[in-house]
This record gives structure tokens, sequence and C-alpha cells, in this order.
């Protein structure tokens, strides 16, 4: 299969360990060569599990239901090993280097095409051992149907996949691919699909005369089998046109065809420097144009006319843009990533506008008055309040960020050289109409642990690390300044607990395989701490910080539930089993709790919203109440989620809450927690 793919490739940077870091598409070098080009070099690997030394590389290959897959091939660059019973594999005969895994076993299939969202590694002279690889195959699934065009059936359709949400090798999402040349229909305009990676997905269908067309998004799950698929083609034709300034000017502009249930997802294109633009094989029917210029007024045509055979033509002019608008740039000229612009008046609500890709920006029509505006980004500083004139371009550069440096260590002060950082929390000293996920994250390698995470825009910072098998750690609050490097930041992570236990069915009791359980931590920025159950509906989950926490326990027909009141401390092992219900209709998920909806406002933590049917209600606690004190814990230094953890806990022990309720004052409710299901919004 061919393959059309994009993700963000990771930094490698030489290390004296395993690494994992993702693939880089289209990296060519001995440890990426595709399967098929590398399957005439392969050398049996010595099995350290075998051999009884240490192995570079230990894992095991698994179905997502935690069932073992053995036999299975495990390839390192040009070495493999096959699994044993039990699903696991040990790689010992590795020369330093960077190596791709992969899995490949007859029968299964993975999500996704080779090479993305695999784990890769680095081995150097020395290096330690890794464990713990899990790699996951998936049994195939099968789509069947049939290619029509006006009730009669097109021969010699073009099938391609084009998957909405995949998880890798790895087990991780994907970002959307497609996989292009999978299949064709018959004579009869039948097709067959076999070995589908499960996912969600769309069957693309090109065929000469016939517009471009897709199938309904389809859900399969792996072994899945979908039959009777019906893609109905249109006849098509083209648009052509040209873009130009209202002086006759040509202009280069983003065009963007929408409006049709056949044409799917919007297409877009850039016209040339000739202000020419063309739209191949599109379905005939009436469409919408949107057409955006720098420095001009973006406009929207509808009715767009699209007719088989002659290409049917519509020229556009835009007039030079008005009212506030122009771009954002950086000191050298450049747009600026992910900006803001905020417009402010004397009397008038205050605008927010986002930029676009290009910088650009625009506000049509604003109201009369003595307008300022200023730029931000998450990584410069904000730009000066500039005074705005009405239909003048606007051109609002931001200043330098700034950057910190430290370094990540162990309980023992020892570097850890392979970890994740984020920003934890932070205070602007500009305006920040972003949240933390706006800065991203940063995955760092290094032998010695040390780490440069920047630009960032000035202000005060928190910063998290995290690594495997560790308890995530926080740096001190530290001071980012304009154009300054903020040096001896340390980030100390902890041994962390480990949490282990069995999910069941609790209408049979029996081990549920497959389940997803995952440490909840609704504010990192991180990727959350997640393992899967095994055949036996065990789990172990290391690296678990101290504090009270949740468990989100996930598993197919099953009722979600936030298993919560989970006290951990900061070494040792914590035991929690979790019984999922069946899922009934209706039901988004559940948790142990008294049911109130809670939120951060002025006066502290106060209850939004009672549920009904729970032991808040049933507790006489009311709308408004501010949270004071959860058994006898002051919350006036808690943020939300801590309070809510202190809230929730297993079903039938009790919490005392002492609230402070308008016109009554201060007083004290006893509560027992219960099970509480909440309900989708429909």
């Amino acid at each position: 299969m061919k393959k059309a793919l994009f993700l963000v490739p990771l930094l490698l940077i030489p290390l004296l360990i395993v690494v994992f870091l993702m693939v880089r598409p289209g990296e060519q070098n001995d440890a990426d060569l595709p399967l098929e080009s590398a399957s005439t070099e392969l050398i049996e690997a010595t099995s350290g599990a075998l051999s009884g030394r240490e192995s570079a590389i230990q894992g095991r290959v698994l179905l997502p239901s935690g069932e073992p897959v053995s036999g299975a091939k495990v390839l390192a660059g040009a070495s493999f090993v096959r699994t044993l019973e039990d699903g696991s594999f040990a790689i010992d005969t590795l020369e330093p280097g960077d190596y791709r895994l992969e899995a490949e076993a007859e029968g299964f299939v993975r999500s996704g095409p080779p090479g993305v969202g695999s784990p890769k590694v680095t081995v150097l002279a020395g290096g330690l051992g890794v464990h713990g690889v899990d790699l996951i195959l998936n049994r195939p699934s099968t789509i069947s149907g049939r290619v029509v065009a006006a009730g009669k059936p097109v021969a010699d359709a073009e099938l391609s996949l084009y998957y909405v949400f995949a998880e890798g090798l790895d087990g991780r999402q994907l970002e959307p691919f497609a996989l292009s040349d999978v299949g064709q229909t018959n004579e009869t305009g039948d097709f067959s699909l076999t070995d589908v990676g499960p996912g969600r997905l769309r069957i693309m269908v090109a065929s000469g005369d016939y517009a471009f067309a897709e199938s309904k998004e389809l859900y399969l799950r792996g072994g899945d089998r979908r039959d009777g698929v019906i893609i109905d083609l249109v006849s098509s034709g083209s648009l052509t046109g040209t873009i130009t300034s209202n002086s006759g000017a040509p202009l280069v502009a983003e065009v963007v065809l929408l409006g049709s249930a056949e044409l799917g997802r919007a297409r877009r294109m850039q016209s040339d420097v000739q202000g020419r633009f063309a739209f191949s094989n599109v379905p005939v029917g009436s469409f919408a144009l949107s057409v955006r210029a720098r420095g001009y007024r973006t406009v929207g045509v509808k009715d767009v006319v699209v007719e088989h055979g002659e290409p049917s033509r519509r020229d556009i002019t835009l007039e030079v843009a008005s009212g506030i608008f122009g771009r954002v740039v950086d000191a050298d000229g450049e747009p600026a990533p992910r900006a803001f612009i905020i417009v402010t008046a004397p009397g008038q609500a205050d605008k927010l506008l986002r930029a676009n890709p290009d910088g650009s920006f625009e506000w049509q029509d604003p109201p009369p008055a003595a307008w300022m505006a200023t730029a931000t980004t998450p990584f410069n500083t904000a730009s000066p309040n500039t005074r705005v004139v009405l239909d003048e371009e606007l051109v609002l550069e931001v200043g330098a960020g700034g950057t910190l440096a430290g370094r990540v260590v162990d309980a023992r002060g020892n570097p850890v050289v392979t970890y994740t950082l984020a920003v934890e929390r932070f205070d602007a000293a500009g305006p920040r109409p972003f949240g933390n996920a706006a800065i991203g994250n940063r995955q760092v390698a290094r032998a010695d642990g040390v780490f440069e995470f920047g630009p960032l825009q000035p202000g005060t910072y928190t910063l998290r690390a995290q690594a495997p098998g560790l308890a995530p750690g926080l740096s001190e609050r530290v001071v980012v300044r304009a154009g300054e490097r903020r040096d001896n930041v340390l980030i100390r992570l902890g041994e962390g607990a480990t949490l282990v236990g069995t999910v069941t069915s609790a209408a049979t009791g029996q081990p549920l395989a497959g389940a997803t359980v995952t440490l909840s931590e609704p504010t990192s920025a991180l990727p959350p701490n997640t393992t899967r159950t095994d055949a036996n509906g065990r789990y172990t989950l290391e690296g678990a910080p101290a504090g009270r926490h949740s468990l989100r326990v996930t598993h197919a027909q099953h009722l979600s539930e936030f298993s919560g009141g989970l006290a951990i401390p900061s070494r040792g092992e914590v035991r929690r089993d979790v019984a999922l219900a069946a899922r009934q209709a209706g039901q988004a998920f559940s948790f142990h709790g008294i049911g109130a909806v809670l939120r951060a406002g002025e006066r502290g933590i106060e209850v939004a919203n009672i549920m009904d049917g729970t032991p808040a209600q049933a507790f006489g606690l009311q709308a408004g109440d501010v949270i004071r004190a959860v058994d006898r814990e002051n919350t006036s230094d808690m943020d939300l989620v801590r309070v809510v953890e202190m809230i929730r806990g297993e079903e039938g022990s009790p919490v005392t809450l002492e609230i402070e309720r308008e016109g009554e004052g201060r007083m004290t409710l006893s509560l027992e927690r219960g099970r509480v299901i909440v309900k989708r919004n429909e």
C-alpha cells in the first residue's frame, strides 16, 4: 500500500541508554528500511531471555485485549526475534545505533502503515536495557460493498482508505492518514477489502469522469466484518477562475470550495501569481467559495454551479480590507505562530481575534471608537499597545521570549536521561488568551538530563517533567524575562508508587482483558499514565505520584468509571480493583462521590449544580454553597482538581464538608459517598 502521512518527529540526541522516540516519515537509514526492502537482509538475533543475558530490548506483542501473540516476528533494523508463547521477546545482539521496532505475524495486522506509530530506540555502547515495550497487533477486518452511479455498477474504481482515528504499533493515537490503492472494483462494481486495520475510517473512491467520493464513516474493531457498503458516484466537472483586486491586479489567495454533501471535506488551494485557480473532479452541483488574501477583505460566494462537461468559471474580485486588519510578525518580520490580537476601546467590549497561520487578521466593520490593539503569543513578549487607524494595515511586532534551562534528576540525584517536559502553570506578564496546551511539550533525551525550554512569553512558570516508571515532578516557580535565559532549574522525579488491580465485569465477575486504565490528571499538559489489562484482567501502573487520585477505567460495551479516593503513597504498591457495569443507553460514565458539580469562583470552590438522585441532593447541599473544608482540611489553598479528589471516594464511605451558604453562614454537612451515573447530553 502507498501511504500519505504526517507526524512531528522528535529530536534524537546520543544517549547511553535505549530511548523511545517516534519515527520521522520518509527517513532513509538502514534501521528504517520498509519491511519488504529489509526482508532479504534480516539476521535472527539471539534472545537475551533464552541466553540468560541482560537484553537491550525486552517487551511483548499483544492484541488490544491483552492476549499474547506468539510466534510474531519483532524486527529491529536487520535483526529479528520471534515471540514466545506468552508474547514476550528479548533482543540483545544489537550494535550501537538507531532502530525502529516493527512487529508482524501471520493472520494479524497493525493499525497504520509501517514506520508510523512505531517505537524507535537508540542503543549505544554500554547501553542500559529497557523493559516493558508493548507492541500492539490486531486481527484483520474486512469491508465489502459496491460502487454505483445512478444505480449502475462502476467497474475499475480505485479505492483508498482515509483514517480519522487509529492507534499505532505503540498503542498511541495516530494523526489522520490515508492509504492509497488498497483495492479496485470488479466488473459488477463490487469490492472486498481484507487485512484492514481497525479504527474510524472512510473509503475514498476515484473513477474516470465521476467525482471523487467518500463512504460514510465506518468504525472497525479488530476482526470486524462490514458488508453491504454502497458508495454512489455522481458526475464530475471542474471549476476555474481568477482572483484579482478591485484595481485588476492578480492576487495570490487561499481559495476554499465547500458546501456539498457529495464533496465531503472542504477543498483548499492557493491561486498562482497570476491569480488563477482550478478545482478538478468536483461533483456536479451548487457550491460556495471562500477567498482570502492578505490585506484584502475575505469574500464568500454562494451558488457556484458546477456542471458536467466544459469547466465552470467564476472570477472573483477582492476589495482592499477595511476596518481593523493587519499582520502579527516577529522581530525578523516572519509570521508569529499561534498569535492572538486583543482589541480594546473605552466604553466598548474587548474583541479577541485569532491570527491566521500567515499572521494576518481582520475585523470587518468595528463600531467607531478609539481602538487600541496588542498581539500576544505563547512564545513572545506581547507587542506594544498600538493605536488603530481604521482601514489601514496594522503591523504588530511581538518581541523576544525567554528561555528556561536546567536538569531533571531522580530521587537519588541521578540524571533522568529521557523524559517529557511541559508547562504545568504560568502567570504571564502580558495578556494570555491561551492555555498551557498551546505551549506544547518537549521530548528530552540527554545522558546528563539537561533541558532547554523556550522561547516562552515572559511571566512566572512551573514546569512538569515525567518519565516512564517514575513519579512526575515539578520545578519551583521561576521567572522568565524577555531575551534572557534562566539556568539551574531543577526538577526531581520521585520513585513513585505502583498501582495494581483487576478489572472485572460487575454482572458476571469475569475479568475484562484489554481495559484501559488511566491515572486521571486533568490539568496536566502531558500524556496521561496509561496501561491496559492483560488476558486475566490484571493491570500494573508504575510511577504514580503521591496524593489522592482517580483512576479512569474504560472497556468496550461497559460504562466507563472514575474510581476515586485513591490515596497513593510516595512509594510502594497500592491495590484497586474495579468492576465495570454494562453500559445502558444514555449513560456517559460513572464515579463514586456525592454528585455535585463544582467550579472555581471568586469566593472559592463553589457548588455550581446538584445532580438529581445523588447524595449531594439527599443531604441538602445547594448550588452556590462554597466548600470551605473537606474532612477538616481547609480548601483555601487547594485548586479545583484537588478539592474534587478530596470529595471523591469509595461507595459508602463518609465525607464531611464545611460549607458557607449565603444568608446562613457556615455549617457542616456529613454525607455518604455513592455511585453517580452521569448522563449523556442528547
